[in-house]
Formats: C-alpha cells, structure tokens, sequence
C-alpha cells in the first residue's frame, strides 16, 4: 500500500490463500477512503465487467446501458479530478 501511494499507480497485491491479503486491504480502504479503493475484480476476462467494478469503486453509478467508451471515459475525469 506505500509503494501505490506513492506511485500514485494501482497495484496488485498477490500471495498464497489464507495470509488476510483481502482483510488487511478493506481496512487500509476503510480508514483512507481519500487515497485507496478497493477493486473487486470480476471473474470474467471482458474489460468491460473490469471497468464497472471499477467504476463502482469510485463512486460512479453503473448500468447495463453503460458503454465501455463511457465508463473509461466517466473513470478518467474522476481520477483526474
């Protein structure tokens, strides 16, 4: 979590199963809403569900009319901003 915030860049934290990976994340999440947001990532390879989850994330409504143009477009300004 250091080395995202200070990349200012997402990261992927991996490891073997049962170590709380997840658990100490959601905390960390929870106690710094204004620098890190947990991304549940989608079991599907498509972009597109990667992006909603991504979206829903940071605080952007979701739809099944949202276009994957739109919703990397939406994602964009709000990390921006």
């Amino acid at each position: 979590m250091k080395k995202a915030r200070a990349m200012g860049e997402p990261v992927m934290i991996s490891g073997n199963t049962r170590f709380g990976k997840t658990e100490t994340v959601k905390l960390i999440c929870d106690m710094e809403p204004h620098n890190f947001r947990l991304v549940n990532t989608p079991d599907s390879n498509a972009i597109g569900d990667l992006l909603r989850e991504v979206a829903r994330a940071v605080g952007i409504e979701v739809s099944a009319q949202n276009s994957v143009r739109e919703l990397r477009e939406q994602i964009e300004y709000v990390l921006r901003f």
